[in-house]
């Protein structure tokens, strides 16, 4: 019979350390070699001067249209993707009629639901804009047509994401110093 050894704790740690050191020594011989820094570029960097701060209402309201824009792309691919969720799910469990009923109602899990179906929809949108762009078609009309289209393809899926039950795991409490820590964090 042959044992497998098992390194110690300190082997591994020592296997940690000095994997980051080799990381930093690298990176560092990096930003020697390719970026050099001198005194003269250091003194140029204190003599600029930072314009003080100004309120402008313009701004805020571009900064708040911007995270609307990126808050609508991030549903629109969620529902893209949770339908694309859905449908992978169909086909690696067919198993009854009663769990296809089921899964067309709810999400075995809405976190997981959320982040596989963020990835897969950003993915698949993001396909599709590049497949569009190597056929010549970006252009505002077909772009926004098909982000319109994707919004109503979402929309089914992100109704039946927010009604389906929560499902969230039960676990013990946490240790008192954790609780401690992240209320104080």
């Amino acid at each position: 019979m042959i044992t497998k050894k098992i390194p110690s704790a300190k082997l591994k740690w020592g296997l940690i350390i000095l994997l980051l050191l080799w990381i930093f020594a690298i990176t560092g011989v990096f930003y020697v070699v390719q970026k050099p820094f001198n005194p003269t570029d250091a003194n140029a960097l204190l003599q600029i001067k930072t314009p003080s701060f100004t309120f402008s209402a313009a701004a805020l309201g571009r900064s708040l249209l911007d995270t609307l824009a990126a808050l609508w792309l991030w549903l629109m691919a969620l529902g893209v993707g949770l339908w694309g969720y859905r449908w992978l799910a169909g086909q690696a469990d067919d198993s009854s009629a009663a769990s296809k009923a089921d899964r067309k109602t709810n999400f075995p899990d809405k976190l997981e639901a959320i982040v596989f179906g963020s990835g897969l929809g950003f993915g698949a949108t993001g396909l599709l804009v590049f497949f569009l762009g190597l056929a010549g078609l970006i252009t505002k009309p077909i772009f926004y047509g098909v982000a319109v289209l994707l919004t109503l393809i979402a929309l089914p899926q992100l109704i039946t994401l927010t009604r389906s039950p929560a499902h969230l795991p039960t676990r013990s409490p946490a240790h008192p110093l954790t609780r401690l820590y992240l209320a104080l964090a």
